[in-house]
């Protein structure tokens, strides 16, 4: 139960934080407690479909819409 919880909490996180451009995704990895980018990454993929580099981008084209 407590992975399912954690699974959860780490998935929420890590779709706010991608959104701030100012913050490298290297930073963003660390963040949740990833302490490999590359292993936040595939994890991100999982959870949304996208990279976060992929995310992020799409963020910013839908808030100058």
């Amino acid at each position: 139960m407590a992975v399912i919880w954690r699974d959860a909490f780490l998935k929420g996180r890590a779709a706010e934080l991608p959104a701030n451009d100012r913050v490298m995704i290297k930073e963003v990895a660390a963040a949740p407690g990833f302490t490999n980018p590359a292993n936040f990454g595939n994890a991100f993929k999982r959870w949304y479909g996208v990279s976060p580099g992929r995310f992020r981008a799409g963020r910013a084209i839908s808030a100058r819409e």
